[in-house]
């Protein structure tokens, strides 16, 4: 496990082999990726990739989920364009 005390900044690339932990916040530019798990204790807002070797069981936690896009595996989900509140 790769454990992160800090923010990252848009531009930063944190690749792992193994889960990963942040302890701050995943600012927009930035990305995650890891072949096990991906919690950030903050705000994901940058790109999360968990899983990357296949794992379908992977997992991405974050306290503020605002990622623009998160995968597991070969699965990929991105956030609308527009939130509505209905």
């Amino acid at each position: 496990t790769l454990y992160l005390k800090q923010n990252l900044r848009s531009g930063r690339l944190v690749q792992f082999d193994g889960d990963v932990v942040l302890m701050g916040d995943a600012h927009v530019g930035s990305e995650i990726i890891a072949s096990g798990d991906i919690l950030v204790w903050g705000a994901l807002r940058g790109i999360a990739h968990a899983g990357v070797d296949g794992n379908d069981a992977a997992e991405i936690r974050a306290l503020r989920m605002e990622a623009l896009q998160l995968r597991i595996a070969g699965h990929v989900a991105r956030r609308p364009d527009r939130m509505s509140y209905h």
